[in-house]
């Protein structure tokens, strides 16, 4: 590369540059060398830019969604989604406490998180719920499980430490808020694959007097959820593909072999699912094309 810098240098200073056929070769053996040397080195850039990424620089994805059958005096209601925060050696209690006064500050009307709180052990589950429980939002905060909940046993602490700070676990269970007179179903389920049978567990009994917002980890339940008639389900789980490379254009990633819902809105007739990139990360704390998020929904 320094080879090429030394002719963009003589060429911007107008300067003919005669070579002979032996500095030729050697500048070109030189150029190849430094290439490589650049290619190999490559993975390590993007690695230090990844860390980067996955420890700061998050975005706030503020997101308008429409076309559902919901009345008048829901539109314009904010919510706010946290998921995937993974609380451990990569996101500590104070950084949560961060992103916590941040969301705060977004004076949404409801606050939700979807799911993976905690990252390798149950013993970050007490910290996850300290920097949680400053949140405020007018019709509550609540929460689902995911994966990491299970693998690391910490489901019932989690439940009990939210429900210590007047938060709420919806564990295949509903609630009914009342917005100015308005009804509003929020449903929460525990992570797929074992939800089947918790889906419909879940949203027995709903009636058809509001709109219903479902709160799964796992995004893969929307084609269900939408036969079902739910209005907005609301999901983590993918990190956005976390590691995302952009190969002439197209984002590649292997999230997208599992699922096809990795990021960001999706419609199916009159229901919306919207898929969060979530704030931690697990395997190595890198994220590439994948910032992390707190999104800002606002119905319309």
């Amino acid at each position: 590369m320094d080879a090429l810098k030394a002719l963009f240098r003589r060429q911007r200073n107008g300067s003919l540059v005669v070579s002979s056929s032996a500095s030729m070769r050697h500048a070109r053996r030189r150029f190849i060398t430094q290439v490589g040397r650049s290619l190999a080195l490559a993975p390590f850039g993007i690695s230090a830019y990844g860390v980067y990424v996955a420890s700061r620089a998050f975005q706030i994805e503020r997101i308008e969604v429409s076309g559902m059958r919901i009345p008048d005096a829901l539109r314009g209601l904010t919510i706010v989604q946290l998921t995937d925060i993974h609380v451990g050696p990569f996101m500590s209690e104070r950084r949560l406490e961060e992103y916590a006064r941040i969301v705060n500050r977004l004076e949404p009307d409801l606050i939700v998180i979807t799911g993976d709180f905690v990252s390798s052990s149950h013993r970050y589950v007490a910290p996850a719920v300290r920097a949680l429980s400053s949140l405020r939002a007018r019709l509550g905060v609540f929460g689902t499980i995911g994966n990491h909940e299970h693998y690391t046993n910490s489901i019932s602490s989690l439940i009990d430490g939210f429900s210590r700070h007047n938060m709420k676990i919806l564990l295949n269970e509903s609630v009914h808020l009342d917005v100015d007179g308005v009804k509003l179903h929020l449903v929460g389920i525990d992570y797929l694959p074992s939800t089947a049978v918790g889906f419909d567990e879940a949203i027995h009994g709903l009636t058809a007097d509001g709109p219903t917002i479902l709160l799964s980890h796992q995004p893969n339940v929307f084609p269900r959820a939408a036969r079902r008639g739910i209005d907005l389900t609301l999901a983590g789980h993918t990190h956005g593909g976390q590691i995302v490379l952009d190969v002439l254009g197209l984002k590649i990633s292997p999230v997208s072999l599992r699922t096809p819902y990795v990021a960001g809105l999706f419609h199916l007739g009159d229901s919306r699912l919207y898929v969060s990139r979530g704030l931690g990360t697990t395997g190595p704390p890198v994220r590439v094309n994948a910032p992390p998020e707190i999104t800002h929904l606002t119905l319309g």
